[in-house]
């Protein structure tokens, strides 16, 4: 395990907290080989040992939105005004840097194969290369709430419309495709989900731009797992962390109930999600077994 750095005071760690909400979309998991990094907003960036379980905090992290995983193994940590490149113990550098930081920041931060998108609250999106080269933007309109990359196809949504962006198209600009309430989007395989209207149906869109709706709804927030067969989704309703069968709709397990769960991940290394204690913002992190018993993830 890496160096665990300087303890922020808890000041700092109460002022931030209420704000990480306006990215909840954004992973706040992500993976390398032999670890597990999660945002875990009252404490910081903890780091979790794949084989041993074992977790420790990078407290002087505690006030970021989002993180990626650069292909050298870094990470990149969304630092609201800046994006750094890091290793977490010796070598940081910045690669982004938005323009006017007393108005703007950086709202979310995505990467998807090996090209980094950066959504910005002046309503732009830049590519660029992990280390922060061939920076591009390539959209100046969209106050994004959630997006994903297929190809060179940009999916976003803003709440009142599913929109797609040609990325080969340099003077490309966004076209309306599902004309209606979409407030959250993933990618699996070659499929672009997202959740539709009122009901917040989940639905699956075509290559031929027609989406098809699946007998599920009532979805806040969702991942599909690794097989590819089942969904976890967080209920609209009552907050409950719950999985279904992707193509029937038969609900397979009751995840987590009676608690706030705000994010959901999940990826060939592991099942995870997070809980928030309404009254105190405190937040916690918990791993799915097999069994779909929840293991809680602390610093050792």
């Amino acid at each position: 395990m890496k160096k665990l750095r300087k303890i922020l005071p808890l000041l700092l760690c109460m002022s931030v907290v209420c704000l990480q909400d306006a990215s909840a979309s954004d992973l706040f998991y992500i993976s390398s080989d032999n670890f597990a990094y999660f945002i875990v907003e009252n404490n910081g960036l903890m780091e979790m040992d794949l084989e041993t379980g074992e977790a420790l905090v990078y407290n002087e992290y505690i006030d970021i939105p989002s993180i990626a995983l650069a292909p050298d193994g870094d990470i990149l940590i969304n630092m609201r005004y800046t994006i750094i490149k890091t290793d977490l113990y010796e070598n940081t550098s910045t690669i982004f840097t938005i323009e006017n930081e007393i108005e703007y920041w950086i709202y979310h931060m995505k990467m998807f194969d090996d090209v980094l998108y950066v959504a910005t609250t002046d309503e732009k999106i830049y590519s660029m290369q992990p280390d922060g080269s061939d920076c591009v933007q390539i959209a100046d309109d969209a106050y994004l709430l959630d997006y994903a990359v297929l190809g060179t196809d940009l999916y976003y949504c803003d709440g009142t419309a599913l929109y797609w962006i040609d990325l080969q198209n340099e003077s490309a600009k966004a076209q309306i495709i599902v004309n209606d309430i979409v407030d959250a989007i993933e990618i699996f395989g070659d499929t672009v989900y997202f959740t539709l209207g009122a009901d917040r149906v989940l639905c699956a869109l075509e290559s031929d731009g027609e989406y098809t709706p699946l007998p599920l709804q009532g979805i806040r927030e969702f991942v599909i797992l690794p097989d590819g067969e089942r969904v976890a989704a967080i209920m609209r309703r009552d907050s409950s962390l719950r999985v279904f069968e992707l193509n029937t709709g038969r609900e397979c397990v009751v995840v987590a109930k009676d608690c706030f769960t705000v994010a959901v991940a999940a990826d060939e290394k592991g099942f995870y999600y997070k809980v928030m204690e309404e009254r105190s913002y405190i937040y916690t992190v918990y791993r799915i077994n097999e069994d779909y018993s929840s293991t809680l993830i602390e610093e050792n």
